[in-house]
């Protein structure tokens, strides 16, 4: 008895020893289970330090900069602090698995979605994906709100996968091979923040992708090869400010940004862009057009109902429609020029130029008188030069 009480005695004075001694490095590995949104305790930490001549102890004094497991996701990261040292760590959380579906092209098996009980939808595996339509996604009834994609996953098309669900709050960023995104996010209102996706270079459509996200505020910027993007953020009355879309290779943006009626300036339109129509109708907030590109040839409603709008953009001679173009913009007023002489303008200037102040017209088009006119208001006239020709 009295040489083990003598043994454990000489132990602690020798711990006391080694723990006197200057650290070189700490080793950290976790223990415990981390389940979401739970506390984290010491318990779950195993810390040792090694000092200087290479001995090692435990330690239980350090400091942890988490303390509450993440409710979302697979695995965070922990920093561990003791003394002068750091240690970095990922902690994997601890989540049940409630549904598990095989989506991989062309082996199933070899890309997985995975419903968990914590409202994570995970996709894990390697390769490509199969193709699915609007009314056949599997987890299409399932209940999730963040959406993680692990590295190794490469789908080309992602069309509708989250379309309608409105508890949506979170997605990964977009794995970079997708080409296709047709309506993925529409109508999941609860989504205030894209994803990363400018990093999609592959990717060229993304008609409808978050029409009708309402509470979205903030979107990543255009990727360099998107041609495609009509309706894109229809609907989205709660953004702002829009993306940049000067590094696209834009085409087609009709209805691109139909009713977001809290944004408040138009974004530089790049010159790929041929077709326009109704690309910022109802975006009541906007107080000046934007430049249309210089080959544009649908301009149809671009501006309509914008009737906070002021300043109008001028009208290029490329344009083959402009139908309604400032319709019920009824705060415009200044000078707008029209260079086109296509006859498809019906209803330009319908409805606008009501707030008392004159709007001038000047350009090249042949159809200026007739379009002042046809517009029955006195508000709208003619330039001093165009008289000058009509009189001549």
């Amino acid at each position: 008895m009295f040489t083990m009480a003598g043994t454990k005695i000489f132990e602690t004075y020798q711990m006391k020893q080694v723990q006197q001694e200057p650290l070189s490095a700490i080793e950290v590995r976790f223990v415990g289970k981390a389940v979401p949104g739970t506390e984290l305790t010491r318990p779950m930490f195993e810390v040792n330090g090694q000092t200087q001549s290479g001995r090692v102890y435990r330690i239980n004094d350090y400091d942890v900069d988490v303390k509450k497991v993440p409710a979302h996701g697979s695995d965070f990261e922990v920093t561990i602090i003791c003394q002068d040292f750091k240690k970095k760590i990922k902690v994997p959380i601890t989540r049940k698995p409630l549904v598990e579906y095989s989506i991989g092209y062309p082996e199933p098996d070899s890309v997985k979605a995975t419903v968990y009980t914590n409202g994570d939808l995970e996709f894990t595996g390697t390769g490509n994906t199969l193709k699915f339509s609007q009314s056949s996604i599997p987890w299409k009834s399932e209940s999730y709100t963040h959406v993680y994609f692990k590295p190794g996953i490469e789908p080309a098309n992602i069309d509708y996968w989250f379309y309608g669900n409105s508890e949506l709050a979170y997605c990964d960023a977009l794995p970079k091979s997708i080409e296709s995104m047709r309506g993925t996010f529409r109508d999941a209102d609860s989504l205030e923040t894209t994803p990363e996706f400018f990093q999609c270079t592959e990717l060229r459509v993304a008609t409808e992708c978050f029409s009708g996200c309402e509470d979205l505020k903030k979107t990543d910027t255009v990727p360099i090869n998107l041609v495609d993007a009509d309706a894109m953020y229809s609907g989205c009355v709660s953004l702002t400010i829009p993306p940049d879309l000067m590094k696209s290779s834009l085409v087609t943006i009709n209805d691109m940004f139909r009713g977001c009626t809290g944004m408040t300036r138009a974004p530089e339109i790049p010159e790929t862009v041929k077709e326009m129509e109704n690309t910022f109708e109802g975006c009541e907030n906007i107080y000046s057009a934007t430049k249309f590109p210089e080959l544009v040839e649908n301009i149809s409603g671009s501006y309509k109902g914008c009737t906070s709008l002021k300043d109008a953009a001028r009208i290029p001679q490329s344009v083959l429609e402009y139908q309604s173009c400032y319709a019920d913009c009824i705060n415009l007023y200044g000078t707008v020029a029209i260079d086109t002489d296509t006859n498809k303008n019906s209803g330009v200037f319908a409805g606008a130029v009501q707030a008392g102040r004159q709007l001038t017209l000047t350009g090249a088009s042949q159809n200026l008188v007739e379009i002042q006119q046809s517009s029955n208001n006195k508000m709208i006239v003619l330039g001093a030069e165009v008289k000058e020709e009509v009189t001549q």
